[in-house]
């Protein structure tokens, strides 16, 4: 498999922050705004290969750094002129920047030292010739490059997220539930007793919604004029009314509103003043 592909993330070593140029450079005066700085222009170098240029002819000067940066275009000219004593950068004659360490954070493969060696050689091109080298030989890589490690990370990061939001599930209580409703629901029937028939309820809907899902029920329905009351006369939600599934899918779909210009129709219980529809 050839080398031909970009390198679109990268990565930072635990010591990063600790090595003698990084300590140097965050020790002086505004040294964390320069830090800030070098890890964008690390980031916008990337597409780059670690070649930074507007396009082909016009190099990045301060003023358009500073404005990609969103630092003062002053703070940007002094971070460049450290970068480059600390050998962190190399401004070519035709405004090209290079970031020297770009191949220490792209990822790790067999081939690690050839692209370290490959982008000297396009420095070099580009210096004496005055044009940039456009492909680089071919490099055989083995299993470990880059683009498989970020879908291994991705696949991995997102196992988490799943097994996390499982957690969560197993997590919640009946007590939870009502606690939420009571902290948000400030305009509607504070829940006072938790009884045997309302955690069994609230039990099996949490094997169908999350706790993120109470939380947008009781959110819409404290913003919500027609179940706090406003618009039907003797009709105010309740908590159990809320537990309700049908009256559940409404809420989440929006039904109650106050944009709305009907809200659904239901059957009202004229027995009970707090909403059993």
């Amino acid at each position: 498999m050839a080398d031909n592909a970009k390198y679109y993330y990268f990565r930072l070593m635990d010591n990063f922050f600790d090595s003698d140029t990084m300590i140097i450079l965050e020790s002086m005066p505004d040294g964390y705004l320069y830090s800030n700085i070098l890890l964008k222009l690390y980031a916008k170098s990337l597409k780059g290969g670690g070649r930074l240029m507007f396009n082909e002819s016009i190099p990045y000067n301060p003023t358009i750094l500073a404005q990609i940066t969103r630092h003062q275009i002053g703070t940007v000219e002094k971070a460049l002129k450290l970068f480059t004593e600390l050998g962190i950068i190399e401004v070519l004659a035709n405004g090209a920047i290079y970031m020297i360490d770009i191949q220490n954070y792209i990822g790790k493969s067999s081939t690690e030292a050839d692209r370290k060696r490959l982008y000297r050689v396009r420095i070099e091109s580009e210096k004496t010739s005055g044009f940039l080298l456009d492909k680089s030989p071919d490099i055989s890589l083995d299993k470990s490059t880059p683009e498989i490690e970020i879908e291994i990370e991705i696949e991995k990061e997102i196992k988490l997220k799943l097994d996390n939001t499982a957690k969560a599930v197993e997590r919640t209580t009946a007590e939870d539930v009502i606690s939420l409703y009571n902290s948000i629901c400030l305009s509607l029937p504070k829940v006072k007793m938790i009884t045997d028939n309302r955690i069994k309820t609230i039990n099996a809907i949490l094997k169908k919604y999350s706790y993120n899902n109470f939380e947008n029920i009781f959110t819409i329905a404290e913003e919500s004029d027609f179940l706090k009351g406003k618009i039907i006369k003797n009709f105010k939600a309740s908590f159990d009314w809320l537990l309700k599934e049908h009256n559940i899918v409404k809420v989440l779909e929006g039904n109650y509103e106050n944009n709305k210009k009907d809200t659904q129709p239901f059957e009202y219980d004229a027995g009970n003043t707090e909403g059993s529809l």
